[in-house]
C-alpha cells in the first residue's frame, strides 16, 4: 500500500486551455503546496482540508480543481461555508493558510496573476478567543496510565510502556515517536535526538525511569540493529522493525489504556501539555521549556501551561472559608 502522504506532482482531469493545461499537468499548485510541508502527517491532514476546499469551490477533488480561477471573492465564500459548518476560528484559519499557500504556488508558477495573489494574501484570518483545549493530567493519572493494560503480547506491553514514558517524560509528539530510530538514542549521555515539526532538530534528555524503560525495550525485545526504535507488534507478539508505527496506532493505544483506567478526555497531546506544565510548575524558566518542547517561540509554549486551571480550582475551594 503506497504512503498516502507522498506527493506526486501531477494532476488529474482539467478544464484549462490547452497551453495552460500542459503546464498544469506538471505543476498542480495544491500538490506543490503539499510537497512544501515537512511532516507526512501534516500533508495527510492538509490534503483532506484542501479536498474540502475544492469541493466547496465546485470541484471533485484538489486534482480536479482549476486553481488558476481562484479569486479572493471565492476565498471569502469558502470561509463563510466553513463557518456555516460551525468550525472554530483556528480551524477556519488553517484552511485559509492552505489556500494562501496554494495561491502562492500558483503565482510562483505563473498560473495566477500577481494582483489576484496579493488580494488573496490580504484576506484576514478570523479573530477568535477560545478556552485552551486539552489538559494536564495529574500525578495519579500518569502513574495509572503507566501501569499499561496487559495485552496478549508481552512485547507490545513493554513497547507501549516505553512509548508512554517518552511522551510524558520528554514531551515527544506521537508523530515524532514514529520517526525515532535506535541510532538517535545515546544511552551513555542519556539523550535522544528528535526531528520535529518544520524539520527542526532538538535533544531530549531522558529521565531515569524513561531511560530504563527504553533500555529494557531494546535489550530484551528489540535488539540493537539499526532502524526504527519502535516497530509494529502482531497479535502473536512478532515484532516488525521495517515499517514505522502509525500515529493513529499510538492514539488508539493511549485511548485504550486511558479507558481501562477510567481516565476521561485524554489525548496524546495532553501528555505533551503535561510535560510542559510540570516543568513550569517545577520552576524552570519558559525559555528552557520552549527549547525542550521544540517550539519556535515562547508564546506557543505558554499555551501549553495549565497551571492556571489548578490554581483556580484551589481558589474556588477556599474562597468562602
Amino acid at each position: 500500500m503506497p504512503d498516502s502522504s507522498v506527493v506526486v506532482l501531477s494532476s488529474g482531469p482539467t478544464t484549462l486551455s490547452p497551453a495552460i493545461a500542459s503546464r498544469e499537468r506538471r505543476v498542480n499548485p495544491a500538490l506543490l503546496y503539499l510537497a512544501s510541508l515537512y511532516s507526512p502527517e501534516s500533508r495527510r491532514t492538509m490534503r483532506s482540508k484542501i479536498n474540502c476546499v475544492a469541493r466547496l469551490a465546485g470541484a471533485a477533488s484538489l486534482e480536479d480543481m482549476d486553481w488558476t480561477t481562484l479569486r479572493f471573492q471565492t476565498v471569502y465564500q469558502i470561509m463563510l461555508a466553513l463557518e456555516a459548518k460551525k468550525l472554530v476560528g483556528s480551524t477556519i484559519n488553517s484552511y485559509l493558510a492552505a489556500i494562501k499557500g496554494i495561491a502562492h504556488m500558483a503565482w510562483a508558477q505563473g498560473l495566477l496573476p500577481e494582483s489576484e495573489w496579493l488580494r488573496i494574501q490580504d484576506v484576514k484570518s478570523r479573530r477568535y478567543s477560545r478556552k485552551p483545549t486539552g489538559r494536564s493530567i495529574s500525578g495519579a493519572e500518569s502513574r495509572s496510565l503507566l501501569n499499561v493494560e496487559p495485552s496478549c503480547s508481552r512485547t507490545k506491553d513493554v513497547r507501549d510502556y516505553a512509548i508512554l514514558t517518552l511522551m510524558i517524560g520528554c514531551g515527544i509528539r506521537r508523530a515524532e515517536i514514529c520517526g525515532l530510530r535506535v541510532e538517535d538514542l545515546n544511552r551513555e549521555e542519556k539523550t535522544l535526538e528528535i526531528v520535529g515539526k518544520g524539520n527542526k532538530g532538538r535533544t531530549a534528555h531522558l529521565p531515569p525511569e524513561t531511560l530504563k524503560a527504553v533500555g529494557r525495550w531494546i535489550d530484551e525485545f528489540r535488539g540493537t540493529e539499526a532502524g526504527y526504535l519502535f516497530g509494529r507488534v502482531s497479535k502473536s507478539g512478532k515484532l516488525t522493525l521495517g515499517r514505522p508505527l502509525n500515529p493513529s496506532g499510538i492514539s488508539q493505544m493511549i485511548e485504550k489504556n486511558a479507558d481501562a483506567k477510567g481516565i476521561a478526555n485524554l489525548t496524546p497531546h495532553d501528555l505533551r501539555r503535561t510535560f510542559a506544565t510540570r516543568l513550569l510548575a517545577a520552576g524552570h524558566d519558559i525559555v528552557t521549556v520552549q527549547r525542550a518542547m521544540g517550539h519556535a517561540n515562547v508564546q506557543t509554549t505558554a499555551r501549553y501551561d495549565r497551571r492556571g486551571e489548578e490554581a483556580q480550582k484551589k481558589m474556588a475551594e477556599t474562597v468562602l472559608l
